[in-house]
């Protein structure tokens, strides 16, 4: 199946504008309706339930609204600042700061990459708001508490149908389920040497730029996912969520988030654990 417009459109780079699509890009197919029983606690499930009955409104992401976790419509960062602070007041503290962020933010990410300077880059976070209940926890240190809440809001579709799934296999194809390196200790500077050593600092420091190669571009070889209600099928599908988790400091998140949460669900485990042994993360 052919992707949708808008991940062709990340698969030429400029990742940033559609950050919605990088981890719900086949948003749409169908409405997940599963919620978790075994919720980690009430604010969670609180989340949970908002995001079921108001996912639909997530559609607007890709305006000049987005859908926060209680469903509510609001601002997205390229309209009024003083409005989009006052509907996500922790985007708009260190070290995400996006009460500054302005259209030369977005040029300099196209032109150069997201964390040119080696370091991760919380700003991004303001062109994709919707993440703020994980990502303002997993910058606070808050590892597994991101996770718990992101896999609520995954399992309720508040990302789109097909989020929970992508997700999941990412989990599997990428080893995070056996990635003991990273604790729910690990701090983001640990991660930056972590991303070095797997990529080389290049690769994900450039991460978005117009002209980068195909490769490390989100959208890469989904035309190889036949179904996408199955997830991710092959590595070079995962590779740019990756080279974007490291970018972005969410990459030691993502390991605690996939090991909480997918790795011990026995329906993903059913699904997407051969990939483990399939591409040699266990004997």
């Amino acid at each position: 199946m052919a992707p949708p417009r808008r991940a062709m459109a990340l698969a030429t780079g400029g990742c940033a504008a559609f950050l919605l699509f990088c981890r719900g890009v086949h948003a749409g197919w169908y409405d997940a309706e599963h919620l978790d029983p075994d919720g980690p606690n009430d604010h969670v499930a609180l989340l949970q339930h908002g995001a079921q009955h108001h996912r639909r409104g997530a559609v607007y992401a890709g305006g000049r609204l987005q859908a926060r976790a209680d469903g509510a419509l609001t601002p997205d960062i390229h309209g009024n600042t003083e409005l989009f602070c006052a509907a996500w007041p922790e985007l708009c503290k260190p070290p995400f700061n996006c009460q500054n962020f302005t259209d030369e933010d977005q040029m300099s990410w196209d032109l150069y990459g997201m964390a040119v300077d080696g370091k991760p880059n919380y700003k991004t976070w303001c062109t994709a708001p919707q993440y703020t209940e994980m990502i303002s926890r997993c910058a606070a240190g808050n590892l597994v508490e991101a996770g718990q809440v992101q896999f609520a809001l995954s399992e309720a579709g508040m990302f789109g149908g097909l989020t929970a799934d992508n997700d999941g296999s990412y989990c599997f194809l990428e080893g995070h389920c056996v990635n003991t390196a990273v604790t729910e200790n690990t701090t983001a500077e640990e991660a930056v040497q972590m991303c070095d050593e797997r990529f080389g600092r290049d690769a994900w420091a450039q991460f978005g730029k117009k002209g980068n190669p195909p490769e490390d571009n989100i959208g890469y070889a989904f035309d190889e996912q036949a179904d996408p209600r199955n997830g991710f099928t092959t590595r070079k599908q995962t590779r740019p969520y990756l080279l974007a988790a490291c970018a972005m400091g969410n990459f030691h998140c993502d390991v605690v988030y996939c090991r909480e949460t997918y790795c011990k669900k026995e329906y993903y485990i059913k699904k997407y654990s051969h990939f483990l042994k399939d591409l040699g993360w266990v004997k």
